[in-house]
C-alpha cells in the first residue's frame, strides 16, 4: 500500500465505517478505525504481531507488513464486529422508541 492510499484511505478496511481517525493494524497493513484496533487489541494474536513489529523495527525494518491474521484472529475480530454492529443497531433503535438523538443536535 503506498503512502498515498494511505493516507486518502475514507473507509476502514474492516468494518467499512468513513475514518475520521484511523491507525493501521499490527496484523497487516490494513487501516483500521479506533474500534477495530481495541477490537485488535484483545484478539489472540496481537501479543506475538505486536511484539513482531517492535523486533522489525529493531532491526531497522520500517515498513513492516505484519504477520498476518491467522484464521482465530479473524473469526475472534468478525465475531467482534458483528456483536458492535448489533449493539450500535439496539442503542439506536432504543434511541428511536425513547426520543433520543445520537446526532448530537437539537431542535
Amino acid at each position: 500500500m503506498s503512502e498515498y492510499q494511505i493516507m486518502h484511505q475514507k473507509n476502514c478496511s474492516r468494518c467499512g465505517v468513513e475514518l475520521k481517525v484511523w491507525t493501521m493494524s499490527k496484523f497487516n497493513t490494513d487501516i483500521i478505525c479506533m474500534s477495530c484496533k481495541e477490537d485488535e487489541r484483545q484478539a489472540p494474536g496481537y501479543k506475538a504481531a505486536d511484539e513482531a513489529e517492535l523486533q522489525a523495527v529493531k532491526n531497522g525494518v520500517r515498513n513492516f507488513p505484519g504477520v498476518g491474521l491467522s484464521d482465530e484472529d479473524k473469526k475472534f475480530l468478525a465475531e467482534r464486529r458483528a456483536q458492535r454492529t448489533t449493539s450500535t443497531t439496539h442503542e439506536c433503535q432504543i434511541a428511536e422508541t425513547s426520543g433520543e438523538s445520537h446526532s448530537g443536535s437539537s431542535e
